[in-house]
């Protein structure tokens, strides 16, 4: 059942928070805001030519797309749309055309997602 834009954006702001690995980068992150601050960090760091390029949204787009390891996020079409369904930001039954906009928007939502969870944790 698709649910409230608020209420499956907080759905997807858990999921990436808990998403998100520094283990590899043997930084420990305590809360919510040490987490997204890593992940923008290591983003920033290790594309901060393209954002310079292309500005940070479209930037960290490409990131996610690159499968960075600071971030598990699901890649494949079938996943990408179970977790749209679990978020509740789509219903179950969806058309052909429905899922190809789901798949084909995936990165650029996510993007939109985690730097609204930045600024947030960040005010």
């Amino acid at each position: 059942m698709k649910l409230n834009h608020h209420k499956y954006k907080k759905n997807y702001k858990n999921y990436i928070l808990n998403s998100i690995n520094s283990e590899s980068y043997d930084i420990t992150t305590n809360s919510d805001q040490d987490k997204i601050n890593f992940f923008i960090n290591t983003f920033k760091k290790e594309y901060d030519f393209m954002i310079d390029r292309v500005g940070i949204y479209k930037a960290l787009t490409e990131y996610l797309t690159g499968l960075p390891s600071t971030i598990t996020l699901p890649i494949y079409n079938h996943d990408i749309l179970k977790l749209a369904i679990n978020m509740g930001s789509v219903n179950s039954e969806l058309s052909e055309k429905q899922e190809d906009n789901i798949i084909n928007n995936y990165y650029n939502f996510m993007a939109n997602i985690i730097l609204s969870i930045h600024k947030t944790l960040n005010k």
